[in-house]
Protein backbone atom coordinates (compact mmCIF):
# COMPACT_ATOMS: atom_id res chain seq x y z
CA UNK A 1 0.00 0.00 0.00
CA UNK A 2 2.62 2.30 0.61
CA UNK A 3 5.52 3.27 -1.74
CA UNK A 4 8.87 3.25 -1.01
CA UNK A 5 9.07 7.29 -0.27
CA UNK A 6 5.76 7.06 1.77
CA UNK A 7 3.01 7.73 0.00
CA UNK A 8 -0.27 6.25 -0.57
CA UNK A 9 -0.69 4.72 -3.63
CA UNK A 10 -3.70 5.62 -5.92
CA UNK A 11 -5.11 2.43 -6.84
CA UNK A 12 -5.02 0.85 -3.27
CA UNK A 13 -7.31 3.81 -1.94
CA UNK A 14 -10.06 1.55 0.12
CA UNK A 15 -13.47 3.09 -1.77
CA UNK A 16 -15.94 0.23 0.32
CA UNK A 17 -16.83 -1.14 -3.42
CA UNK A 18 -17.28 2.29 -4.79
CA UNK A 19 -15.16 3.89 -7.15
CA UNK A 20 -17.09 7.28 -6.09
CA UNK A 21 -14.81 9.23 -2.98
CA UNK A 22 -15.90 12.58 -1.90
CA UNK A 23 -17.36 13.95 -5.16
CA UNK A 24 -14.71 12.32 -7.11
CA UNK A 25 -15.52 9.60 -9.91
CA UNK A 26 -11.92 7.62 -9.74
CA UNK A 27 -10.81 6.13 -13.45
CA UNK A 28 -11.39 3.12 -14.91
CA UNK A 29 -8.52 2.15 -16.98
CA UNK A 30 -6.51 -0.15 -19.13
CA UNK A 31 -2.92 -0.56 -20.08
CA UNK A 32 -1.47 1.49 -23.00
CA UNK A 33 -1.06 -1.72 -25.02
CA UNK A 34 -4.85 -2.19 -25.23
CA UNK A 35 -7.12 -2.18 -28.34
CA UNK A 36 -10.42 -0.63 -28.86
CA UNK A 37 -12.08 -0.28 -31.92
CA UNK A 38 -12.74 3.50 -33.66
CA UNK A 39 -13.38 5.18 -36.62
CA UNK A 40 -9.84 5.33 -37.09
CA UNK A 41 -10.06 1.11 -37.24
CA UNK A 42 -8.59 -0.87 -34.29
CA UNK A 43 -5.80 1.31 -32.15
CA UNK A 44 -3.87 1.03 -29.04
CA UNK A 45 -5.38 3.47 -25.95
CA UNK A 46 -2.04 4.80 -26.31
CA UNK A 47 -1.67 5.73 -29.89
CA UNK A 48 -6.01 7.14 -28.82
CA UNK A 49 -4.57 9.46 -26.18
CA UNK A 50 -1.62 10.93 -29.19
CA UNK A 51 -4.42 11.44 -31.33
CA UNK A 52 -6.02 13.23 -28.76
CA UNK A 53 -3.48 15.47 -27.54
CA UNK A 54 -4.00 16.47 -30.95
CA UNK A 55 -7.28 18.03 -30.27
CA UNK A 56 -8.46 15.43 -32.47
CA UNK A 57 -11.51 13.09 -31.57
CA UNK A 58 -12.99 9.81 -33.65
CA UNK A 59 -16.05 8.27 -32.92
CA UNK A 60 -16.67 4.89 -31.11
CA UNK A 61 -19.19 1.64 -31.30
CA UNK A 62 -21.04 1.99 -27.81
CA UNK A 63 -23.44 -0.15 -25.87
CA UNK A 64 -26.54 1.45 -27.54
CA UNK A 65 -25.62 -0.28 -30.79
CA UNK A 66 -24.49 3.43 -31.89
CA UNK A 67 -21.38 5.32 -33.17
CA UNK A 68 -20.45 8.12 -30.15
CA UNK A 69 -17.51 10.91 -30.28
CA UNK A 70 -14.44 10.03 -27.95
CA UNK A 71 -11.70 10.97 -26.68
CA UNK A 72 -9.04 9.47 -24.72
CA UNK A 73 -7.30 10.34 -21.44
CA UNK A 74 -4.13 9.10 -19.11
CA UNK A 75 -4.85 8.75 -15.81
CA UNK A 76 -1.20 8.39 -14.44
CA UNK A 77 -0.08 4.77 -12.64
CA UNK A 78 -2.11 2.42 -11.14
CA UNK A 79 -2.27 -1.49 -9.71
CA UNK A 80 -2.60 -3.40 -12.66
CA UNK A 81 -5.40 -6.53 -12.98
CA UNK A 82 -5.49 -9.27 -15.16
CA UNK A 83 -8.58 -10.38 -16.54
CA UNK A 84 -9.36 -13.25 -19.20
CA UNK A 85 -12.28 -14.19 -20.88
CA UNK A 86 -13.12 -16.90 -23.27
CA UNK A 87 -11.17 -15.11 -26.34
CA UNK A 88 -9.21 -11.99 -24.85
CA UNK A 89 -7.34 -11.28 -22.33
CA UNK A 90 -7.26 -7.68 -20.80
CA UNK A 91 -5.49 -5.55 -18.09
CA UNK A 92 -6.94 -3.01 -16.38
CA UNK A 93 -7.46 -0.95 -12.93
CA UNK A 94 -8.91 -2.44 -9.90
CA UNK A 95 -12.08 0.18 -10.73
CA UNK A 96 -12.35 -0.58 -14.16
CA UNK A 97 -15.85 -0.44 -14.99
CA UNK A 98 -16.98 -3.57 -17.15
CA UNK A 99 -20.65 -3.96 -18.58
CA UNK A 100 -22.12 -7.45 -17.14
CA UNK A 101 -24.98 -9.11 -19.12
CA UNK A 102 -27.87 -9.76 -16.34
CA UNK A 103 -31.34 -11.27 -16.93
CA UNK A 104 -32.05 -7.09 -16.17
CA UNK A 105 -29.99 -5.99 -19.01
CA UNK A 106 -26.48 -4.77 -18.78
CA UNK A 107 -24.80 -3.62 -15.20
CA UNK A 108 -21.61 -1.86 -14.68
CA UNK A 109 -19.48 -3.46 -11.93
CA UNK A 110 -15.73 -2.83 -10.87
CA UNK A 111 -12.95 -4.99 -11.68
CA UNK A 112 -12.56 -5.88 -8.10
CA UNK A 113 -16.36 -7.18 -7.72
CA UNK A 114 -16.14 -9.47 -11.50
CA UNK A 115 -16.87 -13.09 -10.92
CA UNK A 116 -15.84 -16.07 -12.63
CA UNK A 117 -18.02 -17.34 -15.24
CA UNK A 118 -19.85 -13.47 -15.04
CA UNK A 119 -21.07 -12.83 -18.87
CA UNK A 120 -19.69 -9.62 -20.92
CA UNK A 121 -21.23 -8.78 -23.74
CA UNK A 122 -19.79 -8.42 -27.54
CA UNK A 123 -20.30 -7.42 -30.52
CA UNK A 124 -18.89 -8.74 -34.05
CA UNK A 125 -19.68 -8.96 -37.10
CA UNK A 126 -23.00 -7.17 -35.78
CA UNK A 127 -23.63 -10.64 -33.78
CA UNK A 128 -24.40 -9.88 -30.34
CA UNK A 129 -23.52 -12.37 -27.61
CA UNK A 130 -21.56 -12.42 -24.53
CA UNK A 131 -18.03 -14.00 -23.46
CA UNK A 132 -17.24 -15.75 -20.01
CA UNK A 133 -14.89 -14.20 -17.35
CA UNK A 134 -12.26 -17.08 -17.18
CA UNK A 135 -9.61 -15.96 -14.90
CA UNK A 136 -9.49 -12.71 -12.35
CA UNK A 137 -5.56 -11.83 -11.22
CA UNK A 138 -4.34 -8.58 -9.21
CA UNK A 139 -0.47 -8.85 -11.16
CA UNK A 140 0.84 -6.93 -8.81
CA UNK A 141 2.77 -4.64 -11.37
CA UNK A 142 1.72 -0.28 -11.93
CA UNK A 143 2.26 0.62 -15.12
CA UNK A 144 0.78 4.23 -17.15
CA UNK A 145 -3.10 3.88 -17.76
CA UNK A 146 -5.51 5.14 -20.88
CA UNK A 147 -8.83 5.09 -20.94
CA UNK A 148 -11.63 5.97 -23.56
CA UNK A 149 -13.71 8.91 -22.07
CA UNK A 150 -17.06 8.92 -23.66
CA UNK A 151 -19.86 10.52 -22.24
CA UNK A 152 -23.00 9.68 -23.96
CA UNK A 153 -23.40 6.01 -23.12
CA UNK A 154 -20.06 6.13 -20.96
CA UNK A 155 -19.05 2.73 -23.16
CA UNK A 156 -16.84 1.46 -25.62
CA UNK A 157 -15.52 -1.53 -27.71
CA UNK A 158 -12.43 -3.55 -27.46
CA UNK A 159 -10.57 -5.19 -30.31
CA UNK A 160 -12.11 -8.58 -29.03
CA UNK A 161 -15.97 -7.23 -29.76
CA UNK A 162 -16.52 -6.71 -25.72
CA UNK A 163 -18.45 -4.13 -24.70
CA UNK A 164 -17.06 -1.94 -21.40
CA UNK A 165 -17.83 0.94 -19.34
CA UNK A 166 -15.22 4.06 -19.31
CA UNK A 167 -13.62 6.33 -17.47
CA UNK A 168 -15.60 9.42 -15.52
CA UNK A 169 -14.19 12.69 -14.02
CA UNK A 170 -16.15 14.45 -11.47
CA UNK A 171 -15.25 17.70 -10.04
CA UNK A 172 -11.52 17.29 -10.96
CA UNK A 173 -9.96 16.66 -13.99
CA UNK A 174 -7.02 13.73 -13.72
CA UNK A 175 -5.34 14.50 -17.39
CA UNK A 176 -2.04 15.44 -15.42
CA UNK A 177 -2.85 12.91 -12.83
CA UNK A 178 0.24 12.58 -10.83
CA UNK A 179 1.62 8.53 -9.97
CA UNK A 180 0.32 8.81 -5.84
CA UNK A 181 -2.74 10.85 -5.34
CA UNK A 182 -1.32 12.14 -1.98
CA UNK A 183 1.44 12.28 1.07
CA UNK A 184 0.52 10.64 4.56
Amino acid sequence: MFSSNGQILFSDVNLSNSTKYSNIVLPNCFVGSTQFISSLGVITLRKGYEFTQQHKKFDVPTSDGDWSLATVKKFGVQRIFKIVLERSTYFCTSSHRWLISTRRGLKSIPTVELKHYMKIPYRMCNTESYTHIIHIEDTGRYEGVYCVVEPRTKSFTLSGGELTGNCETDLLEFQNLPVFMYNV
